[in-house]
């Protein structure tokens, strides 16, 4: 969940014991460095749509990752 909403997800780790959160942070950060935080996961599954969306790039020649990016719907600049 973290490489997808990143450091968003903290609210809901208000519930846990304060030394879960403690290892949930230090896991987090150590995602971070090795540079697998957020934004960092890539879609395996896509719905109908996006497949044809992606499928229909395709053919037309574009580049597959911003059409997999476009299917999740991300913006790339």
């Amino acid at each position: 969940m973290y490489q997808y909403i990143g450091p968003g997800i903290e609210p809901w780790l208000a519930d846990l014991k304060p030394v879960q959160v403690k290892e949930l942070k230090e896991a987090f950060e150590a995602l971070e460095k090795d540079g697998k935080g957020k934004g960092t996961l890539k879609a395996e599954r896509y719905t109908r749509a996006q497949a044809r969306e992606l499928e229909s790039a395709a053919e037309a020649g574009g580049d597959i990752d911003e059409m997999s990016a476009a299917a999740a719907g991300k913006h790339t600049d």
